[in-house]
């Protein structure tokens, strides 16, 4: 099978996944109508298998919107001294969800529920509201042709709301059930009930009555494969932030936008970044930004919970 119609059925699975990140293989089949005689559901599962082994399409995970009491904080940091030794020291903290050392107007940039970590260097904190995640337009376009797009593409005023929901109506349990399932939504049921010390029953209501209906779902897509590309995070302040996360939709890969108070913090993949410089230059003329920075991740941990 030729390139281009492997990328098409990554893409069909993707846009699967997309709607249910747990959706079985016969469920994929149907969707993408590979059914009758000739038609091997064994062969939608090798290629299922091949897309998350190359990074084509990311494993499904899950996320939260801002929630009273269970706000997720964004913490950049400006530590040019021992920066790394303080990576290494928040790394271990049970509080840090995600870590990442940057090069850029900030050095650290990581992401807790707690918002009074103590720190001893400068630092800014902001909420995390309700994060966005792109659904590529542009996956079988080059990106030449998709950063064409962005520069092009007609930006109006409209900033994201910064809503702060209800509290969770959660029990111990279901946190229990959220922290095994956010990674991997596709986990398996009985061995996440074996893992846990309860039952089958009792796990399958819990992710599908109360978790996955209050959750956000994300999986991505990297047509070239996930290790093929550079990213980088791209803090931007802009009146025209729904334009902007509108633009960023026609790009080949996945982005992933979290809205901080003042700013949208974005990860954006590209194979050349240099493209993309052009493109924000462009975009700068036009006075689509009030302010912006480009931070470099050098490393980032994320551990398992």
């Amino acid at each position: 099978m030729k390139k281009s119609r492997k990328i098409q059925t990554w893409w069909d699975i993707y846009t699967c996944l997309h709607e249910n990140g747990r959706a079985h293989i016969g469920e994929i089949c149907r969707k993408m109508r590979y059914t009758g005689r000739g038609k091997n559901r064994d062969t939608i599962s090798r290629y299922l298998h091949e897309a998350f082994e190359k990074g084509i399409i990311t494993r499904p995970r899950l996320t939260l919107a801002n929630h009273e009491g269970s706000t997720l904080y964004a913490y950049l940091l400006t530590c040019t001294e021992k920066r790394t030794e303080l990576f290494r020291t928040l790394s271990k903290n049970p509080d840090v969800m995600y870590i990442a050392l940057l090069n850029g107007d900030y050095q650290l940039f990581f992401t807790s529920r707690s918002g009074q970590i103590p720190l001893s260097c400068p630092h800014e904190i902001s909420p995390i509201y309700t994060p966005v995640y792109t659904f590529p337009d542009g996956w079988n376009r080059s990106e030449e042709q998709c950063l064409h797009v962005l520069t092009q593409h007609t930006y109006r005023k409209g900033t994201l709301p910064r809503e702060v929901l209800a509290p969770l109506d959660w029990e111990p349990l279901d946190w229990v059930i959220y922290n095994t399932f956010r990674m991997d939504v596709r986990r398996n049921l009985r061995e996440v009930a074996k893992y846990l010390g309860t039952t089958y029953e009792t796990i399958r209501l819990h992710l599908h009555k109360k978790v996955l209906p209050q959750t956000i779902q994300s999986v991505g897509f990297f047509p070239q494969g996930l290790p093929n590309y550079s990213n980088l995070f791209f803090l931007v302040e802009t009146p025209c932030e729904r334009s902007f996360i509108s633009a960023l939709s026609k790009l080949q890969t996945s982005c992933i936008i979290w809205p901080l108070q003042d700013h949208l913090l974005c990860m954006i993949y590209f194979q050349n970044l240099n493209i993309f410089f052009d493109s924000v230059f462009n975009l700068e003329i036009r006075k689509i930004f009030e302010r912006y920075y480009f931070l470099f991740p050098l490393k980032h941990f994320e551990p398992e919970i």
